[in-house]
């Protein structure tokens, strides 16, 4: 873990800056040298619409927040998807979504990671438009998974079909892959 201090004299530590006057701690985007990341931030800007979209109060939740969401698009991560599928409801429905951005190597190479992380932010932020946030998770570098307990086979498949519409006509190139099962046993 690298800390460093920003202009303002707060701490900051992977993206998280400690502010000793208010005591609280906030999520910013930074890059890999430590300074606060303009194009990520702008992302952010967009997509949330503030820099500082995350506040806590002590130490014990930025922990939290860390360990169970993802830093780049504040969806839940790998770990919190492995708790939740040990905690799903037997007999009740379950929709699994996959969707892995195509291309995303390609985007960072060409354009650089700031444009990775873009498109990384709106796959993500589709998903969220058409599912709730709570259901969605980033498990890799590109990879995102949804699950949705208690839909209906035909409303789960119509809004898979929806994200996969809306992807086509912005030329966005994402692979998606469904499944459903009546009951999870």
């Amino acid at each position: 873990v690298s800390a460093s201090a920003n202009v303002y004299g707060n701490l900051v530590t992977n993206g998280f800056t400690y502010s000793p006057e208010s005591g609280v701690y906030t999520y910013r985007p930074e890059n890999i040298n430590g300074n606060w990341d303009t194009n990520v931030s702008s992302a952010y800007s967009v997509l949330f619409g503030e820099e500082q979209r995350f506040k806590f109060e002590n130490s014990a939740q930025m922990s939290y927040w860390q360990s169970y969401y993802d830093q780049l698009t504040g969806v839940k991560n790998r770990h919190a998807l492995n708790e939740q599928l040990a905690s799903l409801t037997k007999g009740q429905s379950l929709g699994v979504l996959y969707s892995d951005v195509m291309g995303l190597k390609q985007i960072n190479d060409t354009f650089g990671h700031q444009a990775g992380d873009k498109a990384l932010l709106y796959a993500c932020e589709n998903l969220k438009s058409h599912f709730p946030a709570e259901c969605v998770y980033r498990i890799g570098g590109d990879e995102f998974v949804l699950i949705w307990q208690g839909l209906e086979k035909e409303g789960f498949f119509a809004l898979g079909q929806r994200i996969r519409q809306h992807l086509a006509e912005r030329n966005l190139n994402n692979s998606i892959g469904m499944y459903w099962s009546p009951d999870v046993r």
